[in-house]
């Protein structure tokens, strides 16, 4: 036996304030807290005649229900219906799986690095910590080479080049990895360096024009004309 207030939770939505909005037609009727729910059930009986025999079929197959009146749209009942392919899975499980996938991501690069790769390090920042965090992935890079390596089986003489960001950087990996920077690197680096004296009046107003145009008018009128924008000039490039 279908109570009234069972038939008006499901036709209406309580909006607050003891108005309620007809799920059916959208139109707003009154229901004082506390006084019964006839206004809500005459409204149906004079706009939604059929109103009974909608809701008792309603239950007989509730599994269907929301979706057949339309309540919930598709999207979101097809994503609900992917959660039943969801399995609980026990903690000590996925670690478990977790570690055969770290065992078979490893060989796939021990693969795919071959006996002849290069080693790139770069430090990263974090809010605030930007320098500290630059450095301890510098120091940190030149101490762990070695055991890196070994866990793709690789070793120092498979190495054919490294890329850093600085000299500092360079200095640093170098003496943690027991090796000499090559005189003709840093006497390549002086030589460039001796070369653009003569362009550095031109260097330095680029310069100032990439900072003019990293302003927010500027920028945005740049962007009408392409889509590249300025970079200011540092001690890597």
């Amino acid at each position: 036996m279908s109570t009234s207030r069972a038939i008006a939770s499901f036709f209406f939505t309580d909006s607050g304030n003891g108005k309620f909005s007809c799920k059916q037609c959208g139109k707003a009727r009154k229901q004082a807290p506390g006084t019964g729910y006839t206004n809500l059930i005459n409204h149906l009986a004079t706009s939604h005649p059929g109103y009974r025999e909608t809701y008792d079929e309603s239950q007989r197959s509730f599994h269907q229900s929301l979706e057949a009146h339309g309540f919930i749209n598709p999207r979101t009942m097809e994503i609900f219906m992917w959660l039943e392919w969801v399995l609980p899975v026990l903690s000590k499980t996925l670690v478990k799986y977790m570690r055969h996938v770290a065992d078979k991501v490893g060989k796939r690069i021990e693969t795919d690095m071959g006996n002849q790769f290069g080693l790139m390090f770069d430090g990263w920042t974090s809010g605030p910590t930007t320098s500290s965090r630059s450095t301890a992935s510098s120091q940190r890079a030149g101490r762990s080479t070695k055991s890196l390596l070994s866990v793709y089986n690789k070793d120092r003489s498979m190495i054919l080049f490294m890329v850093v960001d600085n000299c500092a950087t360079n200095q640093a990996i170098a003496t943690r990895m027991g090796l000499s920077l090559d005189a003709q690197v840093i006497a390549s680096t002086l030589a460039v360096s001796r070369y653009l004296e003569d362009f550095k009046t031109l260097i330095d107003q680029v310069q100032t024009l990439c900072v003019q145009l990293r302003y927010d008018n500027n920028a945005a009128e740049l962007a009408r004309f392409t889509k590249y924008k300025p970079l200011k000039s540092n001690a890597t490039r």
